[in-house]
């Protein structure tokens, strides 16, 4: 009996260190297994590195290959709502009987490019200058909020955002498509269609205008914010009216309160003006938003439509 005893405890400490040796092995293995995962995830991100750097040189040298280089723009004389566009770009193949035109259209009123004849300047380099008129004025970012079937003693009311109806409209009035085209003979081609939005130009004056609001059948909130404009100008935002109208007849119009200005540092200070909330008595099918700035110019906007 008592040889039994030292043999289960001679059993039981060779268990205890089989079992050690296996946790030992079975450390060195998961610490083999993270070696070689991150190996694999050295590897992985070596090619996407290079990968990147292949389609870098790749459209570089697409672009070397290219009949035309890339078309350049600089604005010039911006004042009184209007500035010089002047373009420049490089045709590569070019023949004495070449014919170089530039085509463009702005804003959403010009379905048709126009064509201007490009000036050459020598060593391939040609030019135009093309005048156009900015609408200078604030750039609006409005997300409105409404409630179907109001009841505020609901717990959870689905929320569905309001989309404005001349959004696309607005989003191209700013917007210049251009491109280059060469004739020779019988042989035209055409480089890609640039785009640019020269909306930045009027924003650098009046900013941005930020607009939220919340609309139900028992009330209405509205806050719009000016962010900080780091530029020369000072121009402020002073007031900001609420028209409600029905039926396209004016029925209401809401001067907000201002609740927060910095007057020592105005331009770099957010400007937020709020609507008296629960002021909803009246009916109304739109909502526009008249905003008015110490330069005199008046901006309104609808962001509320039934």
């Amino acid at each position: 009996m008592k040889y039994l005893k030292f043999i289960i405890v001679g059993l039981l400490i060779v268990s205890l260190l089989i079992n050690v040796q296996l946790l030992v092995r079975i450390s060195g293995v998961e610490e083999k297994v993270r070696s070689v995962s991150y190996s694999q995830n050295e590897l992985m991100n070596r090619v996407e590195n290079q990968t990147a750097n292949l389609q870098y040189l790749l459209q570089d040298f697409i672009k070397e290959q290219s009949w035309i280089s890339a078309i350049e723009m600089d604005v010039k004389n911006v004042a009184e709502g209007k500035a010089t566009l002047d373009f420049q770009w490089q045709v590569k193949e070019l023949y004495n009987n070449s014919d170089v035109i530039f085509h463009y259209k702005y804003g959403e009123e010009h379905h048709d490019y126009k064509q201007v004849q490009a000036r050459e300047l020598g060593n391939g380099l040609f030019g135009v200058s093309i005048p156009v008129e900015i609408n200078f004025e604030p750039e609006w970012y409005t997300a409105i909020s409404q409630e179907p079937n109001s009841n505020y003693e609901e717990v959870e009311v689905p929320v569905e955002m309001v989309i404005e109806e001349q959004y696309l409209k607005e989003l191209n009035k700013n917007e210049l498509s251009y491109y280059v085209s060469v004739s020779t003979d019988d042989v035209m081609k055409s480089s890609e269609v640039n785009a640019r939005d020269l909306g930045y130009l009027g924003t650098s004056y009046y900013g941005y205008i930020e607009v939220f609001g919340y609309i139900s059948d028992e009330m209405n909130e509205i806050s719009v914010m000016r962010p900080p404009v780091y530029t020369d100008n000072k121009i402020s935002l002073n007031d900001v009216f609420l028209k409600k109208y029905k039926n396209d007849i004016l029925v209401d119009e809401e001067k907000l309160t201002i609740e927060h200005m910095n007057t020592q540092s105005l331009e770099h200070t957010p400007i937020v003006f709020r609507s008296e909330t629960g002021r909803n008595q009246i009916d109304f099918t739109r909502l526009v938003l008249k905003v008015v700035f110490s330069d005199g110019e008046i901006f309104e906007k609808e962001v509320y439509a039934k």
